[in-house]
């Protein structure tokens, strides 16, 4: 995405995800792209202008990572993992998201689950600074309540630590927020259910936006991962129900005009099917 001068990505093997239905507002811009468990990923910047900036990672809410960037060096930052240690990190993931049935967590604020998040921010450099005294010290990766998950099946998580050449940080002072973009991932089989995606190439009497092949959507069959499957079930039974809505309507009063197909969104509401 490109937006006030910058420009963001993520990618996995080295080739940037396909990004849908990008929307500016101010200065934030958004956009989904796919999911898949067990995918590595990184996220990267572009500092065009003249000014030293900082590259703020939130993965789900959480800082993940930060990158300073100086004008007139190199222009594109690549966010890699999280720093664990002075010569390690812990590189970003697709991961299965847990849920429980504990009660405890029923309240847990949620409303960034499922997000990437990357806050360009204009600095001023003030001194390097030790690993010890960075104000990110841990990455927490627990469970959800099963009721407040989303229709999600995943989460950006953290893979096995790494060994990485001499990690170095800078103190830096925040002069103002610039851009910010917000990168929000889902199956790919979800974004096909909503219409977010183009539906896969199918043959047959019904419609290609009604049929979904969950069978890409299991990484394994030896894991017994059927969250995936169980979110786009979701997503499209909720536009069907729509859809049966908008038919019951029209033939209740013909002069009532088709209204916009109300198709689920995906972006903070809290689903409870059960």
């Amino acid at each position: 995405m490109k937006h006030l001068g910058y420009s963001a990505w993520v990618s996995v093997n080295g080739t940037p995800l396909i990004e849908y239905e990008a929307k500016a507002e101010g200065s934030k811009i958004s956009c989904w792209i796919p999911s898949e468990v067990g995918q590595r990923f990184i996220v990267h910047f572009e500092n065009l202008g003249s000014l030293t900036v900082a590259g703020d990672l939130y993965l789900d809410g959480q800082s993940a990572a930060g990158r300073t960037a100086y004008p007139r060096k190199k222009t594109t930052i690549d966010l890699t993992g999280f720093t664990s240690g002075p010569t390690t990190q812990k590189p970003f993931i697709f991961l299965k998201l847990e849920t429980t049935d504990d009660d405890s967590l029923l309240n847990k604020t949620n409303a960034d689950l499922g997000e990437i998040e990357l806050v360009i921010r204009e600095i001023i450099v003030e001194r390097d600074m030790s690993f010890e005294e960075r104000k990110i010290t841990n990455y927490s990766e627990g469970k959800v309540h099963e009721r407040t998950k989303k229709a999600i099946a995943h989460r950006a998580g953290l893979g096995k630590e790494i060994t990485t050449g001499l990690n170095t940080f800078v103190k830096t002072r925040t002069i103002r927020d610039i851009v910010t973009f917000v990168f929000r991932y889902r199956p790919i089989g979800v974004l096909r259910a909503n219409d977010i995606a183009p539906p896969l190439a199918t043959s047959g009497k019904r419609p290609a936006n009604d049929i979904i092949d969950i069978s890409e959507l299991t990484d394994s069959e030896d894991e017994g991962d059927d969250e995936e499957r169980i979110a786009v079930l979701q997503a499209q039974l909720a536009t069907l129900q729509n859809k049966q809505r908008r038919r019951k309507r029209i033939k209740l009063d013909p002069d009532v005009k088709a209204e916009a197909e109300d198709r689920p969104r995906l972006s903070g509401e809290v689903i409870d099917l059960t």
